[in-house]
């Protein structure tokens, strides 16, 4: 059991991570936009829309130190420019999941930063922000607080902000999550959104999905 747990716990945190599967080509012209806005902010540390590409860049790919170096100077810019919708809100998304990723000690980082994420998302009604926010409280909730119903709950409000944002790959991903919890408690009623997930993963054509 305790094996099966340790196995769901770890496949929800990949999947939270959306761009891991990156291969190839893809990867490598990743790796030029990024390189593009790295120089971007060698010339303006303080560009919002670099920052941000390259803070949820380093998240996606695991490097969970370089993803808070980022964030936080993304957030020093968002505070002082008064730039909740841009900086701020996207700031707090990249700290929530990479503290939670990173030190399960410092949970109560990732919780306050999540929590910060919904309430600015909600305010400005950001759903394609609120379905990554509710991904990361889903995992908190599973990984952290060991509350399983209130995981499928966040991964639910998640799912329905990204079909709201036509956010189709994201959608796949919590279907996986929703399923996951479902099989973590042995009910069998997840074989429903695993289903669903497979037929998008044909339908947009994603191997990962």
């Amino acid at each position: 059991m305790i094996k099966n747990i340790k196995f769901i716990i770890t496949l929800i945190g990949f999947c939270l991570l959306t761009c891991l599967s990156a291969k190839g080509a893809e990867q490598n012209t990743m790796g030029k936009i990024i390189d593009y806005h790295l120089d971007i902010l060698k010339e303006n540390p303080d560009e919002i829309e670099s920052l941000r590409k390259v803070c949820m860049y380093y998240l996606n790919q695991g490097n969970f130190d370089k993803a808070i170096e980022y964030a936080n100077h993304l957030m020093e810019v968002g505070i002082a420019q008064n730039d909740e919708m841009h900086a701020t809100l996207y700031a707090d998304i990249c700290l929530g999941q990479a503290w939670l990723m990173k030190d399960s000690v410092s949970s109560y980082k990732a919780y306050n930063h999540l929590k910060s994420a919904e309430a600015t998302g909600l305010l400005h009604q950001a759903d394609s922000a609120l379905c990554s926010v509710y991904n990361g409280l889903g995992l908190y909730a599973v990984n952290v607080q060991k509350d399983y119903p209130g995981s499928i709950q966040y991964f639910f409000k998640g799912l329905e902000a990204a079909k709201r944002s036509n956010y189709t790959r994201l959608q796949g991903i919590l279907l996986c999550n929703i399923a996951g919890i479902y099989r973590l408690q042995k009910d069998t009623r997840g074989l429903i959104y695993t289903q669903e997930c497979y037929n998008l993963g044909h339908q947009i054509q994603d191997p990962y999905l």
